[in-house]
């Protein structure tokens, strides 16, 4: 099969919020994954549409999201819920949707692992009427979370401009995707007369009313209370108009529509809540009018899937709704002004055949350019792109050529793959703390143990150093070889504990990532000192024991504490200690070790170091080897 990574089934992962995104908006982009041949899972909310999102072959996990934009302590179990989670399963694949999974869902994978990270950006937590404070919040959290995607999708190209001029995302890891519609599902020509006559009075809704219609959630931000306004308006010139509402009520909102506010604006014998439908396409069928009048919208697919089904929209000109909805198939009314909703609403009921025109245009429109095929193709092709490009990757590359059983764990070619892809930061480090030696300047050989693809080997030979390199697999060694191509490095196959080299033979010995998968070290230790002249130096970087990245650790590796390799050193012949902490913050987060670095904010962090040192990812060693003559 092609969809492969490391020779077994590819597993995705898909969050949202609550089931009904699932059920109503993802479910025939889930079938079509299913279809592909990917192991697909959901994550989201408890809710009443889980079984039937289950007996389609996807996995549900449910954990509860607060659809609140601040609670804390339920935010920070879901966050650990996922984490877990993700280490479990091991996903190949987690795509992400919807505020709050869109955040957590992609910080947490990050740091779970796992190797493939995708966003879709259905818009922003934030509109034209947000605050200044609240605005430049979403946008840091939007900015930090899409640092740790691969891809992101956007739903239309308004949210991918928006994302590019607050620098949420670069141009190029942002693609438009579109936003998939059933135009098979959505068609008007499956509904006749006669339907429509049965559908109504199974609605108890008289056959003569004039339907005006809105689906979405019963929240402010919909545009709900302008249309209320609207359509207390409305009534006033024609009472044979109906407001049919579909979309599930949202209690736990800030602006959620109470029946209390309903009440207030006397249309009780005017407006119909249907709540959330699954044969929401014959409810379309019923509407004269679709209507929605949001503050802001990423998109709008139900303002596609009315369009789909022939009927005029008329929608608020915000977001990327302006996309949907074409001079020819609606009108777009300015934000939160009741008084252009009237006159829209109230045009198109003294122009039915206008009205039909234009939904008829709507509906080419939809198969033109929402097409769920269309969506599907592209959705597709970025799927296999993506996995192609990681499987080109060092990753995949090192565990396809090379045998793992070479090394003393599995865990060794995890950490090794890590260093490749950030062995400029060990570099810096190294550099930064060995130059402070006054004997850094008499160095000429160097032997690197644990070589691995040979990146550390590369640095230091166009650094001048002669140097010899190390590793247990044949295969690396001979792959390392390839990739470096210079007469000042060697590269041999060794064992760390029996090294080729005579007495007394090199100037300096470095281990980096090395450390921490020996189960010998004071064997490690003595070996290497025997290889080592008098007055050269050791250098080790390895993982820190006190770090705060131990929660988060995945590979069985041994994190030895700095003072007890310390005491080590001394024992077994080095003198002139010295410890130092290496500040470093993994992939996404590199930008902080930019900053740690460029302003040399770790000569501060060291004199906290040790006292401080959960916030050093690894420790820096060296020492000196004794001159035993001499003592």
């Amino acid at each position: 099969m092609e969809n492969k990574i490391l020779s077994r089934k590819i597993k995705v992962c898909q969050i949202v919020s609550v089931d009904i995104t699932l059920k109503f908006m993802l479910l025939n982009q889930l079938r079509f994954l299913l279809g592909q041949g990917y192991d697909v899972s959901a994550i989201c909310s408890p809710g009443k549409w889980i079984a039937d999102i289950e007996k389609e072959g996807i996995k549900v996990k449910t954990i509860r999201f607060k659809r609140k934009f601040f609670s804390p302590a339920s935010d920070i179990i879901a966050c650990f819920k996922l984490y877990f989670y993700f280490r479990k399963e091991k996903f190949d694949i987690v795509h992400t949707h919807t505020l709050k999974p869109e955040v957590y869902g992609q910080i947490i994978a990050k740091l779970a692992g796992v190797p493939i990270i995708i966003n879709t950006l259905h818009g922003f937590g934030f509109g034209e009427d947000t605050s200044f404070l609240r605005k430049r919040l979403f946008i840091l959290l939007d900015t930090i979370a899409t640092r740790c995607s691969d891809l992101v999708f956007s739903i239309s190209k308004e949210v991918i401009k928006i994302a590019i001029e607050e620098k949420i995302a670069p141009p190029e890891k942002l693609v438009y995707l579109g936003r998939d519609v059933d135009i098979e599902r959505f068609n008007p020509q499956k509904f006749d007369q006669e339907f429509i006559k049965r559908k109504k009075q199974e609605l108890h809704i008289p056959e003569n009313k004039k339907i005006i219609g809105i689906v979405a959630r019963l929240v402010a931000e919909k545009g709900f209370l302008e249309l209320f306004e609207a359509m207390k308006e409305i009534l006033k010139k024609d009472a044979n108009v109906l407001l049919l509402v579909v979309g599930p009520k949202e209690p736990e909102k800030k602006d959620g529509i109470t029946s209390e506010i309903i009440s207030s604006y006397g249309l009780q014998n005017n407006i119909m809540f249907l709540g959330s439908r699954s044969d929401v396409e014959e409810i379309y069928a019923l509407m004269d009018i679709f209507v929605l009048p949001s503050h802001r919208e990423g998109l709008g697919a139900s303002i596609l899937e009315a369009s789909a089904m022939e009927k005029p929209v008329i929608a608020t000109n915000t977001g990327g709704i302006p996309e949907a909805v074409g001079e020819d198939t609606g009108i777009l009314i300015s934000l939160k002004n009741t008084g252009e909703l009237v006159e829209a609403i109230t045009f198109f009921l003294k122009n039915p055949l206008e009205a039909k025109r234009m939904g008829k245009n709507g509906r080419e429109k939809i198969i033109k350019e929402f097409n769920e095929k269309l969506v599907f193709a592209r959705f597709k092709n970025y799927y296999k792109l993506i996995i192609k490009n990681k499987s080109e990757d060092f990753e995949a590359m090192w565990k396809r050529r090379f045998d793992s059983s070479a090394r003393e764990s599995e865990g060794q070619d995890k950490i090794a793959l890590g260093l490749t892809a950030n062995s400029k930061y060990y570099y810096d480090y190294f550099l930064i703390y060995l130059r402070e030696n006054k004997v850094f300047s008499k160095i000429k050989s160097v032997l690197d143990i644990g070589c691995g693809m040979g990146e550390f080997t590369k640095i230091l030979v166009q650094k001048g150093f002669f140097v010899t390199a190390v590793d247990y697999s044949e295969d690396v060694v001979a792959f390392a070889q390839k990739l470096n191509n210079n007469p000042n490095a060697k590269f041999l196959t060794a064992n760390i504990y029996d090294l080729p080299f005579n007495k007394n033979t090199y100037d300096m010995v470095i281990c980096i990532a090395v450390f921490q998968h020996l189960k010998d070290l004071q064997k490690a230790i003595s070996e290497i000192k025997r290889v080592l002249r008098p007055g050269g130096i050791f250098v080790i970087i390895t993982l820190n024991p006190f770090s705060l990245d131990t929660l988060f650790q995945k590979e069985n590796i041994i994190r030895y504490s700095p003072f007890w390799v310390k005491k080590q050193f001394e024992k077994l012949g080095f003198e002139k200690i010295k410890i130092k902490g290496v500040f470093f913050f993994q992939q996404s987060f590199n930008f902080i070790t930019d900053i740690i670095i460029k302003f040399k904010l770790y000569k501060f962090l060291n004199i906290l170091f040790p006292f401080f040192c959960v916030v050093s990812h690894a420790y820096y060693i060296e020492g000196i080897k004794k001159d035993e003559k001499t003592n």
